[in-house]
C-alpha cells in the first residue's frame, strides 16, 4: 500500500506523461504486430515452395485422362513435388464453405514449412495407398466429424481421414482454412482437372533439370516460369506504393512526438516550483538536471509496463481479432529508446531555458 501511495505521488504530476508514453508503445506494438503478422504469413506461405519450382499447364487439346496420364509420367521421378490447386472439394453448405484446396504428392520424404497443431503431414508412403488422406487448416476443423479416436472430413459422401491440422494456436495464419488432400484421389477417381494450376517443384534438382523433366514427357507442356520471386507481396506493394499510406505513417509518427513534446512541456512547467525551491536549497543545474532525467526514465519504464499489460488485457478479449500476434519485443525496446532519447532531448533543452529564469520567478511558479 505504501508503495502504491509512493507511486502516485511520484507520478501525480506527471500523469499525462505516462498516458502519452503508454498510449504511443501500445499503438507501436499494434501496428507493428499487424505488420509482423502479414510479413510472416505471407513468408512462410511462400516457403511451402523452394526456390527451384515451376509452374506448368497444359493444352486445350488434352482431354482429362491426358493430363492426368502425364502428371503420373512427371511423379515416376522420386525427387519431384507435384501440386495442384483446385477447388476439388464440394462446396455444399452442408459440408466445406470456402476452402484453399491443393493436391499433392512426392515421392522423397521432405520437410514441410506447415506449422502442425496436431498429427502428423504426409510421408511417401501415403501416396503407396489408396486411403484418402487430408491435412487440414484449424478453421476446417468445424467440418469434421469424429469416429473413435479419427477424425474425418466429409467431400459429398467421400470421407477422408484427417491426419493433421496446421495453423498456430491463437494466431490467423494465410493457410487456416487449407485442405491439402493426397494427389492419388484425383487419380483414383478420375477427378476431373484443369489444365494450369499446376506446379513442380524439387528440394534437389534444380528449375533447368525439372523443365528438363516436363519436356521429356510432354514438349508440348507449357513451362510459366519460377513459382517463388514472382508473385506479388501486398504488404510490400502497399507500403512502398501507397503515397497516401507513407504520408499518413508520417503523419503519425509526427503527431506522437508532437504529443510527448507538449506532455513534457506541460509537466516540466508544473514542476516550475520544486525547481526553484531545489535552486534555493542550493541545489546545481547538474543535480536538478539528473533528478528530472531520473524520474523521466522511471515514467518511461511504467508506461513500459502499462502498455504491456494492455495489451496483453486486449489480448486476452481480443476484440475483432485485432489482437491475435506476438509482441515484437526487438521494435517495442527500440521505441522505448526512441521516447526515451526524445524526452531526453525535449527535457535538456527545457530546462535550459529554466535555468536562465529568476529563482524568485520560478518560486512563484512562473
Amino acid at each position: 500500500m505504501s508503495f502504491i501511495r509512493a507511486l502516485h505521488k511520484e507520478t501525480r504530476k506527471s500523469k499525462f506523461v505516462v498516458l502519452s508514453i503508454s498510449s504511443i508503445l501500445l499503438f507501436v506494438i499494434i501496428i507493428t504486430g499487424n505488420i509482423n503478422k502479414a510479413y510472416d504469413s505471407i513468408l512462410e506461405f511462400e516457403n511451402q515452395f523452394t526456390n527451384n519450382a515451376i509452374g506448368i499447364s497444359f493444352n486445350n487439346e488434352l482431354n482429362n485422362q491426358d493430363i492426368l496420364n502425364r502428371i503420373s509420367a512427371i511423379q515416376q521421378n522420386k525427387d519431384v513435388i507435384v501440386r495442384f490447386t483446385s477447388k476439388v472439394f464440394d462446396y455444399d453448405s452442408n459440408y466445406i464453405g470456402d476452402c484453399n484446396c491443393e493436391g499433392i504428392y512426392f515421392g522423397k520424404d521432405f520437410n514441410s514449412a506447415y506449422n502442425l497443431i496436431s498429427g502428423r503431414f504426409f510421408n511417401k508412403d501415403d501416396f503407396k495407398k489408396n486411403n484418402n488422406l487430408v491435412v487440414i487448416g484449424k478453421d476446417m476443423l468445424k467440418y469434421t466429424k469424429t469416429e473413435g479416436e479419427k477424425r474425418y472430413l466429409l467431400n459429398g459422401d467421400t470421407e477422408f481421414e484427417v491426419i493433421g491440422v496446421v495453423g498456430k494456436e491463437g494466431i490467423s495464419t494465410m493457410y487456416d482454412d487449407k485442405i491439402i488432400f493426397n494427389l492419388s484421389y484425383i487419380f483414383n477417381n478420375k477427378h476431373f482437372v484443369t489444365k494450369d494450376l499446376w506446379s513442380v517443384d524439387s528440394e534437389n534438382l534444380s528449375k533447368q533439370q525439372l523443365t528438363d523433366i516436363v519436356k521429356k514427357v510432354d514438349e508440348n507442356i507449357n513451362i510459366k516460369g519460377t513459382i517463388i520471386g514472382k508473385r506479388p507481396n501486398p504488404l510490400r506493394d502497399a507500403i512502398t506504393n501507397s503515397k497516401e499510406l507513407i504520408i499518413g505513417g508520417i503523419g503519425i509518427i509526427f503527431c506522437a512526438i508532437f504529443t510527448l513534446f507538449i506532455s513534457l512541456h506541460n509537466w516540466l512547467d508544473l514542476i516550475k516550483l520544486e525547481i526553484g525551491i531545489r535552486q534555493c536549497n542550493g541545489a546545481t543545474k547538474d543535480n536538478i538536471m539528473i533528478i528530472i532525467l531520473r524520474r523521466y526514465l522511471i515514467y518511461s519504464c511504467i508506461s513500459f509496463i502499462t502498455s504491456l499489460l494492455l495489451y496483453y488485457l486486449l489480448h486476452i478479449i481480443n476484440f475483432g481479432g485485432l489482437f491475435d500476434y506476438k509482441i515484437n519485443y526487438l521494435n517495442l525496446l527500440f521505441s522505448v529508446g526512441t521516447m526515451i532519447f526524445i524526452g531526453f532531448f525535449t527535457i535538456i533543452i527545457s530546462l535550459h531555458k529554466i535555468s536562465k529564469v529568476e529563482i524568485g520567478r520560478l518560486v512563484r511558479g512562473r
